[in-house]
């Protein structure tokens, strides 16, 4: 404990900073509850986040001495971290970004540290600020670069040792089957509990940070081998057994137990490798504390600080508020698809089963036939976007999962005006098998990139034009690929510019 004097100089600010945190979990009540929920799930990519919560309360805890000769005091440069954070979560909950909300509220935490205690005492938070950043839910870009890695490397190696295996996207296509490197076998999760681990190692271990950082890179490393190698053994046993082997559905814990002991023969290196330079007085375990201002802050710039970032903090949920309370609600919408030319007859009501699932979207679908070509056109409508109801958000599906596989999906691009769309190819459990084409549009734009969409939807709040659509065609696979591509692409190239009309919400 920091023990009197020192404990008096600290009694202020720190009742400033706990207050200030008690705002921050009110007005950022749905940003805490995100990352508690993908902490409490033991499959999610986070569920080590309890446990570097523990180890950064235990490093400021083991640094007391270091933090009982510095004086705090706020700091003018945290509130500037404050404001530009609450300014980015602002863009941010406008656009419906969950993840850049939520990585904005973590500068907010630090803000609080550097505004009220200063810039000495947030240099002794860093380590635990770190452990924190690589537990929340902000790296969701990463499983899909991941994915490929993995699916690449796995390959080369299968094909290296002589099996006979093609690939196809992330499927590995074997004699007696096919095997698909989903996100789960990316390696998303030993990859964020290593570095974890690694940033907890190298501060009991190491004081210069390149030792620091060549510590983690180590660990993040053997993290991403022990996945490639998890993801070889079942790919090798799945050849070597014909796909009947348990441990082709059940490779969970495999994976664990590959990258704890890689972890623990590091380790035990490590140590070895450690002693040897202790002996020979290359490293100083032993922490001395730093010298640091020993001048206590008046109660004047702490209440201004307090005051202040409470303002910025409230400040924003309340303009945002604003916003949506003086856009109004909006009319109901009624979307009506187009009637089809050139041949092609419809709108005709779908028997079809095939139809995307888009959270809060307004859907309407429709069988358009030319002959023996049939299209199913669904439009998924947003008039506005909340969160958790949006064009890009996780749960969103182009299709049932219980009903449809994609056995296959890539980008295309259209013959008509270089639309460039997803493909995707279906498989239900009775056989059938649908091609679909989908691409989003949004405030007059097309496009297939999650992000450029959600800068669209943000320029859409700012112009007023706040409509946003999923656009899907799709046609039954009728023992021809390409024929069934052909009727796509002859549908896109009469029906496209009402299509776009009706998603714009000027062709109703």
């Amino acid at each position: 404990m920091i023990s009197s004097p020192a404990g008096k100089r600290w009694t202020a600010p720190v009742a400033g900073a706990v207050l200030l945190l008690l705002i921050l979990g009110v007005v950022q009540a749905d940003v805490l509850q995100h990352v508690i929920g993908k902490w409490s799930q033991w499959s999610e990519f986070y569920s080590h986040g309890y446990l570097a919560l523990l180890l950064g309360v235990y490093i400021i805890y083991h640094e007391r001495e270091r933090l009982s000769v510095l004086a705090p005091a706020p700091a003018p440069g945290g509130i500037a971290v404050a404001l530009a954070a609450v300014l980015a979560w602002v863009v941010a909950e406008l656009a419906g970004i969950l993840l850049l909300e939520t990585l904005a509220v973590f500068f907010m935490l630090v803000a609080i540290v550097y505004a009220m205690l200063g810039g000495a005492v947030t240099r002794v938070f860093l380590v635990p600020f770190s452990l924190l950043l690589f537990s929340l839910p902000v790296w969701s870009p990463l499983p899909a670069v991941l994915q490929v890695f993995t699916a690449d490397v796995v390959y080369a190696m299968v094909r290296m040792i002589g099996l006979p295996a093609f690939r196809e996207g992330q499927f590995i296509l074997l004699p007696a089957g096919s095997l698909e490197v989903e996100e789960s076998c990316s390696g998303m999760s030993y990859l964020l509990a290593a570095i974890t681990l690694g940033i907890f190692y190298s501060w009991l271990y190491y004081r210069r940070i390149t030792r620091r950082l060549l510590v983690i890179a180590i660990t993040a490393v053997a993290a991403l081998a022990a996945n490639i190698l998890r993801v070889f053994i079942v790919v090798y046993v799945a050849y070597r057994t014909n796909m009947q082997h348990s441990l082709i559905s059940d490779h969970f814990y495999l994976g664990w137990y590959l990258f704890g002991g890689l972890a623990l023969v590091l380790m035990l290196l490590d140590t070895l490798m450690l002693r040897r330079r202790q002996g020979g007085g290359g490293v100083q375990l032993a922490r001395t504390p730093e010298p640091g201002s020993t001048v206590p802050a008046g109660p004047v710039p702490i209440v201004a600080a307090t005051l202040s970032m409470a303002a910025i903090f409230a400040g924003g949920p309340a303009y945002v508020d604003y916003l949506e309370r003086t856009s109004g609600a909006l009319a109901p919408v009624a979307v009506q698809l187009p009637a089809g030319t050139d041949g092609w007859e419809g709108p005709k009501r779908s028997e079809e089963s095939w139809e995307p699932l888009y959270r809060g979207a307004v859907p309407v679908k429709s069988d358009y036939v030319k002959g023996a070509a049939d299209v199913t056109v669904f439009l998924g409508v947003y008039p506005r976007q909340v969160q958790g109801s949006e064009l890009v958000y996780y749960s969103n599906r182009i299709a049932d999962p219980a009903a449809w596989r994609i056995a296959r999906q890539r980008g295309v691009t259209a013959t008509r005006g270089g639309l460039e769309l997803h493909e995707y190819l279906l498989e239900s459990g009775a056989g059938r098998q649908q091609l679909v084409w989908s691409w989003y549009r949004v405030g007059g734009h097309n496009s297939v990139s999650r992000f450029r969409v959600k800068f669209y939807q943000l320029a859409g709040l700012l112009t007023g034009n706040t409509r946003a659509t999923l656009v899907a065609l799709a046609t039954e696979i009728r023992g021809d690929e390409a024929a069934a591509r052909e009727h796509l692409a002859d549908f896109l190239a009469v029906m496209e510019t009402q299509l776009l009309a009706v998603a714009d919400g000027t062709g109703n």
